[in-house]
């Protein structure tokens, strides 16, 4: 099969998990070179957004080296429109001088149209049933727990809840993620 020249997805990755990575490992399997563009890059250290866009390039980079491009992108106020396409093509544009011609993502009916004005671009679509898990899920499980709980022993009472927290996060995370994630936590919640 013929590669693609260029692919991309957009995600905000609060953090990256193996859904992203099923998408990132696809997208690397059917073009020559593939974009990860990271949305809210300008926010952090907030609800839906903990970490830093360079928390999350180097998430992406742990795993992916520099087989991926990762550029920032922000919440620019327009919703899922063809707006949103065209900013996320010029962005693009601008980073690698060149215009992509394939994007993966999940299915989410109100998002699969802002492509409409790039009919030449290849959409492919992956069902979010693969892995069962979202970002939001691992964020409450991480604000739950403290990190010492999630890193050493556990207090006999939560013992049960926190086996079921990693065995969760087992099934999510890439360990090299969940490492760095450790890491990060005194930083996001503050303990």
């Amino acid at each position: 099969m013929e590669k693609f020249k260029l692919g991309f997805m957009v995600g905000r990755m609060q953090p990256i998990h193996k859904g992203h990575q099923i998408l990132i490992d696809k997208g690397l399997e059917m073009c020559e070179k593939f974009v990860v563009l990271l949305g809210s890059s300008n926010v952090s250290r907030e609800g839906e957004n903990p970490f830093t866009f360079e928390e999350r390039k180097e998430m992406i980079k742990a795993i992916y080296g520099n087989r991926v491009e990762v550029y920032p992108i922000v919440n620019i106020g327009i919703g899922y429109t063809p707006e949103w396409g065209n900013y996320l093509v010029n962005t693009i544009k601008f980073y690698t001088g060149e215009t992509p011609d394939f994007t993966i993502g999940g299915v989410e009916e109100d998002r699969n149209n802002y492509l409409n004005n790039y009919p030449e671009i290849t959409r492919f679509i992956i069902s979010r049933n693969l892995i069962k898990i979202n970002s939001t899920k691992i964020r409450e499980i991480f604000e739950e727990y403290s990190v010492d709980e999630l890193r050493n022993e556990y207090p006999e009472y939560k013992v049960e809840k926190i086996r079921e927290a990693k065995a969760t996060l087992n099934q999510a995370l890439d360990s090299k993620i969940e490492s760095i994630l450790i890491k990060l936590l005194p930083k996001i919640y503050q303990q």
